[in-house]
Formats: C-alpha cells, structure tokens, sequence
C-alpha cells in the first residue's frame, strides 16, 4: 500500500512498485487469475471468492480461488490489484485474451430495443429446451455468480437485457440487440412460447390433448391465454412467437381485382367463386365476407388454427365455397340474379352458424358482381322479344277490334 514499509531486505525481496488500476466510468475490466484451484469439469469461468474485488490476493487463494477467466468485473473504480497473480483485461491488452474491445464498454440498450442474451457458463440446458428459465437475483446478467449458483443454464435465455445501461462480463455472456415485438393499433399479438418456467410433466399424453389444452397462463408453454396489447414489449423472439391477431373488421374479398384486395393480404389468393345453378348454369360469384375475431377469443384461434393466414385457407376458404355451391344448387341462375338479397342473407346465416364453431364472428355476408352465362342471357333475350311480341299481338288485336266496331258502326 501507499507508504514507507521496513522489513523488505533486498538480499530476501524483490519490490516492483506498479500504477494503481483504474477503471474509466462507461468500461469495465476482466481479470484472468495466474494462480489457484483448477476449474472444475465443465466450468468456463472461476468461481466469486471474498477477496477485496482481487485487491487480496492471499484470500482469494485461501478461499478457493481458481485460476483462468473469473466471473466477477471491475467496475468503474480504482483499485489496488496484484498484477503477478491477476492479469487485468482493458483496451490495450484484450487480444492478449481474445477479447473484442468493444465489448468492454458499457453496453447501452436504447429504448425500443432489446439484448437477447446467451450464457456461456452454467448449467446444461434441460433436455428438450431451448432456452433457459429466468433465474432471480443476478440483476439483469451483470452478477454471473448469482446466476450460477442459483441454478443458471448455459445458452439461449428466455429473460431479455431492456433498453438501459448494464455491465455485462463478454466471458459469461454475450448480447444481441434486436427490436421489441410491436404490436399495431387494432391488434393483439397471441404469443406462443416454446419454453415453460417449470419442469414441464413427461407423462403428459400429448395424444389426448385437444387445441384448448394448449390455452395457458402467461410464462408457460403453449398458447398464452392473455395476448399482448397494442405496444412495444420486451419478448424474446428466439423462444417465443408472436401472432398478430386483428380484432377490428377484417373485410375478406373473393375477386380478382388486385385493387379491391384488403391491406391486410388474408385474401390475396382467394377468387371468385364458380357455382352451378339448379337449371345447369355455371356462373361467377364475387363474394365479400367480413369478420370479427373478440379479443377474448384470440388466443383460442391462434391455438386451432395457428395463425389467421391458416384460418381463412383452411376454415373460411371452403366454407364459404362450400355453402354458396349448396345455395347454388338450389337456386337458378334468374334467382341468382334477381334475388340476391334473399341468397345473401341465407348464406350469411348459414356461414354465420359455422364460424360461431371457431369463435370466429360473421358480421356480415355480400354478393357483389354475378356473371351473367350467355346462354342464359340468349334464352332471356328471346323471352323478352316474345314477350314483345306477345304484348305487340294484342295491341294489334285490340286497335283492330276497336276499328272494326267504328267501320261496323
């Protein structure tokens, strides 16, 4: 320490005076011990040991200390440290240990933005996982041993760094900044996790388990049962998905006019609907079909369906093609024609009673343009000119009766 000191003969010691360590206020330091107890098998970083932040360095080897990379950082400080037994790691030395400089300065998270964080010492993950359960105490990834000792998993993290500033040892973990999951005005994001906070049940009979198993409560597996609302949420990606979940009117088109397609694109491949009539016709309907998904049932959509793209392939395609070949079966052409109204609100109903099935809302059904077969409209034709006709002969008949009665007369 600073001061004068007796007793260090020369002929005995050796003194080398060394600069204190300073740590600047946005970095922070490794330190690599020289000497102590080996790792154990397995283990990537030494163990914290009470040791004055490595200021003593008897202590740190009477308590244990172990050689190699060590968990614990230097903070922004100064300190008095025994670089025979410690290399510290800055800026100028970090190749030395095959450390990136930059990943010695603080790292900021900016808001809207979030660190994905992958553990590069700790337990193995449990068999079937992906990503490890939140662990309590280590205080956001800067306190290594805390994550260690209470039982901390190596690799992919469920919990995710928020927009701040942290101290985060590049030797225990690395942070990859990403986007947080937003969610627009009129939705809701239905989240999927793929990782569960407890040990999940291995005699589960996953066979019995029907869509609405699947529904749970927010940080388990499966389907969470309360959706994300409208925001930016702080939600790892990599662990878990999102699916967005309209709930205002979604207007679904069945043309072929790429203008009159939705924003939203569910319908983009959906086409106008080709029928045949009772008296034989084939003709073209346009269809619009407008539904509403309750926030309340999101969740369960999500868990039948998988997304809304699915939904409207494999639910309300063929339904709404299925019912209105039925309407058209039954039905002419001429009805098709002159009642549409009629056949709209008996599909409508119809189409309405299915959805209701798939907690889905029918708010309403619509017949736009409805092609008209030639042959149809030859037969038409016909008709009206015969009808003319009709109507003409008995105007003739009726003038010439009258003129007959005024020639007699």
């Amino acid at each position: 320490m600073p001061g004068i000191h007796f007793g260090y003969w020369p002929w005995q010691f050796t003194v080398e005076q060394v600069s204190n360590i300073t740590v600047p206020a946005d970095e922070i330091y490794l330190v690599f011990a020289n000497d102590g107890l080996r790792l154990d098998e397995g283990q990537m970083l030494g163990k914290h040991v009470v040791c004055d932040r490595f200021q003593n360095a008897g202590d740190f080897l009477r308590n244990g200390g172990q050689r190699g990379r060590q968990r614990v950082v230097l903070k922004p400080g100064t300190y008095r440290i025994n670089t025979k037994v410690f290399d510290v790691v800055n800026g100028q030395n970090s190749s030395k240990h095959g450390v990136d400089p930059e990943t010695l300065h603080l790292r900021r998270i900016p808001e809207g933005k979030q660190g994905v964080v992958t553990t590069l010492d700790g337990l193995p993950l449990r068999s079937g996982e992906i990503a490890g359960p939140r662990i309590e105490g280590h205080q956001a990834f800067q306190d290594a041993e805390t994550f260690i000792q209470n039982g901390g998993s190596r690799g992919l993290q469920d919990e995710v760094l928020r927009a701040g500033e942290w101290f985060i040892n590049p030797w225990f973990a690395t942070v990859d900044e990403e986007p947080q999951v937003e969610v627009p005005i009129g939705y809701v994001g239905v989240v999927i996790s793929f990782i569960d906070e407890v040990v999940p049940n291995q005699d589960e009979a996953a066979a019995d388990l029907n869509p609405n198993d699947f529904i749970v409560p927010v940080g388990q597996r499966g389907v969470w049962q309360v959706p994300l609302s409208p925001g930016k949420h702080p939600l790892n990606t990599r662990s878990h998905g999102v699916e967005m979940v309209p709930v205002t009117n979604i207007v679904l088109n069945w043309n072929e006019e790429a203008s009159s397609k939705s924003e939203h694109g569910y319908d983009n491949d959906l086409r106008p609907l080709k029928l045949r009539t009772r008296d034989g016709f084939s003709i073209t309907v346009e269809v619009a079909q407008v539904i509403n998904i309750r926030q309340s049932d999101a969740a369960g959509v999500i868990a039948q369906m998988g997304s809304i793209t699915n939904m409207v392939t494999n639910v309300l395609e063929p339904l709404v093609n299925g019912i209105f070949r039925d309407v058209g079966q039954q039905h002419s052409a001429m009805e098709f024609l002159l009642h549409r109204d009629e056949l709209r609100a008996l599909a409508g109903e119809k189409i309405r009673q299915k959805l209701q099935q798939y907690n889905i809302q029918a708010i309403d059904t619509v017949i736009g343009h409805v092609s008209e077969p030639e042959k149809l409209m030859e037969i038409v034709r016909e008709k009206e000119l015969a009808e003319r006709a009709r109507e003409t002969l008995e105007v003739t008949i009726q003038v010439t009766r009258v003129l007959g009665e005024k020639f007699i007369w």
